[in-house]
């Protein structure tokens, strides 16, 4: 690994970090949670049974390239304790139950670089939990997006839609998509994830793109992730060009798909 690759690792900050369960502490480990002594004892002893394949033979030089892209990519990718999670990718504002905010965690966005549009509903329109709510474009695909919660659209945030179609942003999971009007209490849920299982759930996530980086760099011999950008080197975004096309496709459809 050369010696960029591990200052961008270095500078990285712990998963607990973007959780705020920590104030401050630097991972070390480039997001290799499943061996990280300190997720361990603050998960509670958790361990997840999916590790990147990888080829024994220069398991290291692809490990360590997989996990300088994993944490150049998702490096400014927050998690918010105060907000709860859909599997659908969902976070929701909930401190004004009945006035709940939604929008798409920074890590989906990520993924789907670049966008070329997101369809959403207009205000007024009634969303059923479960049910469909827009479908996001990007290229030959249609990404369907599934509404978190029931209720009724008050307003969309076409700035944010514009900036993604433009290019303008990558999509930081912070900007917000949707004002509802709720039609039901959020507080008992099923199927949103809150506190401790969002990071579960959001290792899970880095665990499975990490699977897919190392299937896909691992059978040829000193092969690269991928193209760079024309900054030094650093990892291209698109992870279509990393992956290819038929496995970036199989990776979306686990992380939109596969709501388990």
């Amino acid at each position: 690994m050369d010696g960029r690759a591990r200052t961008e690792r270095d500078d990285l900050p712990c998963l607990w970090v973007l959780a705020g369960v920590l104030s401050y502490r630097l991972c070390d480990k480039g997001y290799d949670c499943e061996n990280c002594d300190l997720y361990r004892a603050l998960g509670g002893g958790t361990r997840h049974d999916r590790l990147p394949v990888a080829a024994a033979a220069s398991a290291g030089s692809v490990q360590d390239q997989v996990n300088a892209y994993v944490c150049r990519l998702v490096s400014e990718s927050a998690l918010r304790l105060d907000r709860a999670y859909s599997l659908g990718h969902f976070w929701i504002d909930d401190r004004d139950p009945k006035h709940p905010i939604l929008g798409l965690d920074g890590h989906a966005w990520r993924v789907l670089f670049p966008v070329d549009d997101v369809v959403l509903p207009k205000p007024g329109a009634w969303l059923k939990r479960g049910g469909p709510c827009g479908w996001i474009e990007r290229r030959h695909a249609v990404i369907p997006l599934t509404a978190p919660v029931a209720g009724e659209v008050q307003a969309v945030n076409e700035a944010y839609r514009a900036a993604l179609r433009a290019r303008e942003t990558s999509g930081s999971g912070d900007e917000w998509l949707l004002h509802l009007e709720s039609h039901e209490a959020l507080d008992h849920l099923p199927d949103l994830l809150r506190g401790e299982q969002v990071l579960h759930w959001y290792l899970g996530q880095i665990q499975l793109l990490k699977h897919y980086l190392a299937e896909a760099t691992a059978p040829v011999a000193g092969a690269q992730l991928g193209p760079t950008l024309h900054d030094g080197g650093a990892p291209a975004p698109d992870l279509e060009a990393v992956l290819g096309r038929e496995r970036y496709q199989n990776l979306v459809d686990e992380i939109f798909y596969t709501q388990t």
